[in-house]
């Protein structure tokens, strides 16, 4: 009878372990689960702290409620005297599009459109969701190497301090000025927040293939760059 006892009591306690190893992993049951945007493209998410993350940029070309994003219909059109413009492109060298795979590059006044650009449960992050998230990764002067994907397959030499340890996978998808001038793919990334620092200006966030650094940078609210949606 004793030992009876014994082992149910045994029984009792590896029960109520196994329950409550289910219930501390349950957060993270629903990572790397597929989301999509309105244009049907398909996205993993990913969790850095009490973040949610989706693990790839932005490149829907229509609005949540099935509205058509604008672009331009040439590539390089100065758009620097259009007051809000709406717009989406794809990184142009000159004479081909280039890096489909980095994601489409928006002006912030299409980003920040009321009918809303992120997968259902997402949203455009704003600046405090990026501080957190360098915070988080020990501070902007570390945070962009563990955010860059590793290698020179797509990012250019010499890609300093790139480990990806978080699972980010940023890629360096450049950004369009205003004027129509494409800058700084392979080299670089720029990623709107729906932050504004004044009517004409807004907060983005920079990596560089020359550091490890996450930078903040106030830019024209006409640039096309690159969009990470975050959960909300």
């Amino acid at each position: 009878m004793k030992l009876f006892r014994y082992f149910l009591a045994l029984f009792s306690v590896l029960t109520v372990f196994m329950f409550s190893t289910c219930d501390e992993d349950e957060p993270d049951s629903d990572l790397g689960r597929a989301v999509y945007d309105k244009s049907g493209n398909q996205y993993s998410t990913i969790k850095i702290g009490d973040q949610v993350w989706l693990k790839e940029n932005l490149r829907t070309t229509l609005y949540n409620n099935g509205d058509p994003i604008s672009t331009t219909a040439n590539a390089s059109t100065d758009i620097s005297a259009e007051g809000s413009p709406k717009y989406w492109w794809i990184y142009f060298d000159g004479s081909d599009p280039v890096g489909t795979s980095v994601g489409r590059l928006y002006t912030w006044h299409a980003l920040n459109d009321a009918r809303g650009v992120c997968p259902p449960g997402f949203r455009v992050p704003v600046e405090d969701d990026w501080i957190e998230l360098a915070n988080f990764l020990g501070g902007n002067l570390f945070a962009g190497g563990k955010l860059k994907l590793e290698g020179t397959g797509i990012w250019n030499a010499p890609n300093s301090g790139a480990t990806n340890e978080v699972n980010f996978d940023a890629l360096p998808g450049g950004f369009r000025q205003p004027d129509g001038t494409y800058v700084g793919y392979g080299t670089s990334a720029l990623f709107w927040t729906s932050t504004s620092s004044t009517v004409d200006t807004a907060i983005g966030f920079t990596l560089s293939n020359q550091n490890t650094v996450l930078g903040t940078a106030t830019q024209d609210k006409k640039y096309g760059a690159s969009c990470r949606c975050i959960e909300n």
